[in-house]
């Protein structure tokens, strides 16, 4: 029995053997433990930034699709005054040919009737030099 008792025990050299490799498993455990916190709160930043990112860019898109409906307008806008401007330009050159042209008619009529007058006062003093001088008043 003794030898049973001997075998069942442990001896100290083996104690000291599975407390040291023990000690190395729970050194392990908790840098394992420690390195899965880090890299837990490193996906968690990373999560953290990425929605971040994602809050953004879901912005920027809605950003960028009112100014490109923005620009639409714009460019509408803008290609109307043009279409305007043009209407515009070609109404006053017609106006200006219309107003160059009133300005000959004008200036012939003035040309005519200049004429005229001088033809009416010519045929007076021709009148007025055939007929019998007058007496003269006293």
């Amino acid at each position: 029995m003794a030898a049973a008792e001997g075998a069942a025990k442990l001896t100290d050299s083996q104690q000291c053997e599975l407390r040291v490799a023990r000690d190395r498993v729970q050194k392990k455990l908790d840098t394992a433990t420690s390195e899965n916190a880090r890299l837990s709160r490193a996906a968690a930043e990373k999560d953290r930034v990425l929605a971040d990112a994602r809050t953004r860019v879901e912005y920027l898109e809605a950003a960028l699709a009112a100014a490109e409906a923005e620009c639409g307008r714009l460019t509408a806008d803008a290609a109307k005054a043009c279409d305007k401007h043009q209407a515009e330009t070609s109404r006053a050159i017609t106006a200006e040919k219309l107003l160059a042209e009133a300005r000959e008619r004008l200036l012939a009529r003035i040309i005519e009737i200049d004429a005229v007058r001088q033809r009416v006062a010519r045929k007076r003093r021709h009148q007025r030099g055939l007929r019998p001088a007058a007496p003269a008043r006293r």
